[in-house]
C-alpha cells in the first residue's frame, strides 16, 4: 500500500456546555451540575486552574477534566470512597480517548 496523504486532525480539549450535551445526550442542566461540581473540585486541588475557563459569558471546560469528573463523580461525592479515587492524571485519559498526543495540564 503506498500512501499519498497525510492529514492531521486538530482538536481542542476544551468544549463548551452546549457541546458536551450535545456530544453526551444529556441536558445542559445536567452538564452545568457537574460543572459546579468540577469548581468545587478545582478548589480541592484534584483540577488545575485552567479546567474551566470562564470569560464573559463563555464558559469552557477542559473535557479530559469533564470525563474524569463524570468517571469518579460517585465516589468523589462519598467521603470515604473518595480516597479510593485515583489522582487525575491527563495523559493516561487522552491515551484511553485514542488522543495520542502528550497532554500537558
Amino acid at each position: 500500500m503506498e500512501i499519498g496523504k497525510i492529514v492531521y486532525l486538530h482538536g481542542s480539549p476544551y468544549k463548551t456546555v452546549e457541546e458536551i450535551a450535545r456530544d453526551m445526550k444529556i441536558c445542559q442542566r445536567s452538564v452545568n451540575t457537574r460543572l459546579k461540581e468540577i469548581r468545587e473540585e478545582i478548589l480541592n486541588k484534584r483540577y488545575p486552574d485552567s479546567s474551566v475557563i470562564k470569560d464573559g459569558k463563555f464558559v469552557f471546560i477542559n473535557y479530559l477534566v469533564y470525563i474524569d469528573y463524570i468517571t469518579y463523580r460517585q465516589r468523589l461525592q462519598e467521603k470515604n470512597l473518595r480516597k479510593r479515587v485515583p489522582p487525575f492524571n491527563a495523559n493516561a485519559l487522552a491515551s484511553s480517548l485514542g488522543w495520542y498526543a502528550e497532554v500537558a495540564l
